[in-house]
């Protein structure tokens, strides 16, 4: 389930921010202020946030007709990280045979221990096995753990494994002093080393050795010139995304398998958005631009959005005199800077050529792509 969460601020009343369930976000101002988390829970009504480095209780923040209550006074609400799978089941790593622990209320008040006996990731729900041999079902309909079953969080870690026990007759055998006894010792294990070529690095590593081996090429005379070493500098960046590019990764960063590097049947091809046989067609609306007359109309029967230039200009005067240098109180490593924050929201409420028609569509573009207004005729 996906919704559009804003506040009544006028800045986000311009630019909304799509989250669903899952994703990661950062909340700047008021009441929750520099709370990050993931979305544990999302309705029309309600959002429900497990914070970073708490597993045990969540936050609760209430909705009044789409958008979060005033008293809450949040400034910003940045959409930190996309979830990748809509299924809560999958968000939060059930599996079958797992223990899982509920928790309710503000305090993090533990209330029941379960085993977890089937995951459904089609229907987005589970059945638990408590203490007492009872089955109960959960059925998290893709917004997250239901009200009435009386569980806020439902945190699951891995049942321990206990060794196997082998009971073998003890024989009571007398020996004299001096008599050899043999003792057969079992190999547990046996530790091998990878080699270096089979080994895993991390692009901080590969990024160093890459840039000291270029470097080491050079002429004593080039390795003090700070234009060739710029240029070193730019051709390992460029190789590193080019691999990036062309190898798919694991969650863990271990390389799983080449990249499709073009279309492999004509299907592919004609289906695909990112060529020249297809084009987009968007719900949008023509932005056009007027000096102001006698009569300065703002609506009309043309698929259109009337601006007028003056008012433009002069919005864009106190944009650049309050807000350029975007909110100075992100501190945060994964948030984006300020200044691109600022010049983003910048380019997305000023001169801009289009608008969206409908509050409830949400469009993103990755790169700069041609569309037909909608309707084609």
């Amino acid at each position: 389930m996906s919704d559009s969460t804003q506040t009544k601020s006028d800045t986000e009343k311009t630019e909304e921010q799509t989250i669903e369930l899952g994703d990661k976000i950062h909340i700047l101002g008021g009441r929750f202020d520099n709370t990050r988390g993931r979305i544990y829970y999302l309705d029309d009504s309600v959002i429900k946030i497990l914070p970073d480095g708490v597993s045990d209780r969540l936050v609760e923040l209430q909705m009044e007709d789409g958008y979060l209550r005033e008293d809450y006074e949040i400034e910003e609400l940045f959409l930190v990280q996309k979830r990748r799978n809509p299924a809560f089941v999958v968000q939060q790593d059930y599996r079958v045979g797992q223990l899982a622990e509920a928790f309710q209320g503000l305090e993090g008040n533990p209330v029941g221990k379960y085993v977890i006996e089937e995951v459904n990731e089609k229907t987005d729900s589970v059945k638990l096995r408590d203490e007492n041999n009872d089955t109960i079902e959960l059925d998290f309909k893709f917004t997250g753990i239901p009200f009435d079953s009386g569980i806020d969080v439902l945190r699951s870690r891995e049942a321990p494994v206990l060794p196997k026990e082998q009971e073998e007759e003890e024989e009571e055998d007398d020996f004299e002093i001096g008599e050899d006894i043999s003792v057969e010792i079992p190999i547990v294990g046996e530790i091998k080393e990878i080699e270096s070529s089979q080994r895993n690095y991390t692009d901080s590593v590969q990024r160093s050795d890459m840039l000291q081996d270029l470097i080491s090429k050079l002429s004593l005379t080039d390795q003090k010139s700070e234009k060739r070493i710029k240029d070193i500098r730019r051709l390992t960046e460029l190789c590193l995304l080019l691999r990036n590019e062309l190898v798919s990764y694991t969650k863990n960063g271990v390389p799983s398998h080449p990249k499709e590097t073009s279309y492999a049947t004509l299907l592919d091809l004609v289906v695909s958005a990112h060529n020249n046989l297809s084009k987009p067609v968007a719900d949008v609306k023509r932005v056009m631009y007027f000096d102001k007359t006698d009569e300065n109309p703002t609506e009309t029967q043309l698929n259109i959005e009337i601006r007028y230039l003056e008012d433009e200009l002069n919005k864009e005067t106190t944009y650049a005199a309050t807000r350029f240098v975007g909110n100075q109180s992100v501190v945060s490593s994964d948030i984006l800077p300020s200044w691109y924050i600022g010049w983003d929201t910048y380019n997305k409420q000023h001169f801009i050529s289009w608008s969206i028609q409908s509050k409830d569509t949400t469009l993103l573009f990755h790169q700069d792509r041609e569309f037909f207004r909608a309707p084609v005729s």
